[in-house]
């Protein structure tokens, strides 16, 4: 990844008194994978229709290789789209869908003909040329519309929730193809998606909107380990946050307990904050060990649920104060474990971190 092929800068964009983005700034580089990920309506399929050309930016500016684009009509930008419905020319077999890019660009027959056998080699769907998209499966027909976006050879390809109609295990197998084909071919790729799993799996980048604003953009692992805010962090996995007050430095109160947090030098004492810790770093023990035998923070509590999730339980423990404590556990693990039974459960200092309320 080197040079910078996309930029947004302070992009915003309005339906009537609705503020769908506000002040968005992005930079992508060259061969870059950047997920846009939040819940419905926050505003991440808005920003990619106007990197597309399909809306309007009222304000801010995008730039492509720093050529403004804003006036461009999406005919006229080099993006390949892939859309959540598929969006195939129902009346063309997959060899016509394929190749109707390279139609529109007045490219020879032979080209054409030549490049769809290529693109179906490439999302593995040879022979199927002569099918119409009735007699495909969901996930060959996202496969077909993956292969027309790319028949163009876009600088930048985009991707608006491609999976979301498909069922799980298609959607796992289509996404590491989708991000196998994007190594392959060295191609910038934006991709929205409300999935968590998805756009940690296959980014790059991954850019946390909330309300049409950007909450942070990091790495998969900067986000889920190091999340900058409440949002973030309640969006993002499963987490469990302690309401409370930073005491010291690397002490905080939660009720009548103090928990010792590492790295947390930044933070002075007395403010209200959150400590949140995720379930994976919570373990749990039985009552006949003692607490002088058991390092790092403890909370006494009763298990009230087992959840299977099969290699591992999802375990939540109630504490004092009707608090809810989440810990994943291995199933061999929780087997010596059952509701109602009274339990120990303790984290590292390391694990935990703090967020400003």
């Amino acid at each position: 990844m080197g040079d910078i092929v996309l930029r947004l800068n302070n992009v915003g964009k309005r339906f009537g008194k609705i503020r769908a983005v506000d002040g968005f700034n992005l930079l992508v580089k060259q061969g870059e994978f950047v997920s846009f990920l939040g819940p419905s309506g926050c505003g991440k399929t808005t920003v990619l229709r106007c990197i597309a050309g399909f809306e309007q930016p009222d304000e801010g500016e995008i730039y492509f290789r720093e050529r403004n684009i804003n006036s461009l009509p999406p005919e006229m930008r080099d993006v390949g789209m892939v859309f959540q419905s598929y969006a195939l020319f129902p009346n063309m077999t997959v060899a016509e869908n394929i190749a109707f890019p390279l139609k529109i660009k007045g490219r020879p027959r032979h080209e054409r003909q030549e490049k769809v056998v290529e693109l179906l080699n490439l999302v593995q769907l040879p022979g199927l040329e002569h099918r119409y998209p009735s007699q495909l499966s969901g996930g060959q027909q996202q496969r077909v519309a993956l292969a027309r976006a790319l028949a163009k050879q876009p600088a930048i390809l985009l991707l608006d929730e491609p999976l979301s109609a498909l069922d799980a295990k298609i959607r796992e197998e289509l996404r590491n193809e989708i991000r196998s084909i994007q190594k392959k071919l060295g191609l910038t790729a934006i991709y929205v998606t409300h999935d968590q799993e998805e756009a940690l799996s296959i980014s790059d980048r991954v850019v946390v909107m909330d309300r049409g604003v950007i909450q942070q953009v990091g790495s998969p692992i900067e986000i889920y380990r190091h999340p900058k805010n409440l949002f973030v962090a309640t969006f993002i996995g499963v987490m469990n946050l302690f309401p409370g007050r930073i005491v010291d430095k690397g002490v905080f109160r939660w009720q009548s307990s103090l928990f010792r947090i590492s790295n947390a030098e930044k933070y002075t004492g007395n403010q209200e904050a959150y400590l949140a810790v995720r379930p994976e770093s919570i373990k749990i023990f039985s009552p006949q060990e003692t607490s002088e035998s058991l390092p790092g923070n403890l909370l006494e509590g009763v298990i009230d649920m087992l959840t299977f999730l099969g290699a591992n339980v999802r375990v939540t423990v109630r504490c004092q104060g009707d608090f809810i404590l989440r810990a994943n556990l291995t199933a061999e693990t929780a087997d010596r474990l059952e509701t109602g039974q009274q339990v120990l459960a303790t984290f590292s200092p390391e694990s935990a971190f703090l967020i400003l309320s």
